[in-house]
C-alpha cells in the first residue's frame, strides 16, 4: 500500500467543499475532484479506486464497498456526530503528513 500519498476523492460541492479543494491543491496533494452535488457517492470514483493506494472519502456516501485502505470523512447526516473535516483531517493524519 502507498500511504506516502492519499488519494483525495471529493464528495459535492458547497463553500466548504471550495476551500477543502484549496487547502489540499495548495499542500501538493492528489485531488481527484468531479465536481459532483450533493448526495456524491463513492462509486463515482471506481476508475480510480485500487488495493495499493490509501484514499480518503470527503463526505461521500459509501454505496459500494470501499477499497481496501479507505478513511471516510463526514460530518452531515448520520455523521453529523462527528467533527468538522479539518478537525477530521488534523487528528485522522497529523499536520505533517497533510
Amino acid at each position: 500500500m502507498n500511504r506516502n500519498r492519499y488519494r483525495f476523492l471529493l464528495g459535492g460541492h458547497d463553500l466548504e467543499m471550495n476551500g477543502i479543494v484549496e487547502m489540499l491543491r495548495k499542500n501538493r496533494k492528489i485531488v481527484y475532484d468531479l465536481h459532483l452535488s450533493w448526495g456524491a457517492r463513492l462509486s463515482s470514483y471506481i476508475y480510480v479506486l485500487n488495493s495499493e493506494d490509501a484514499f480518503v472519502g470527503i463526505e461521500l456516501t459509501e454505496d459500494i464497498p470501499p477499497p481496501a485502505h479507505y478513511i471516510a470523512i463526514d460530518h452531515h447526516n448520520k455523521n453529523s456526530h462527528n467533527a468538522s473535516f479539518l478537525k477530521q483531517l488534523i487528528i485522522t493524519f497529523k499536520p505533517k503528513n497533510v
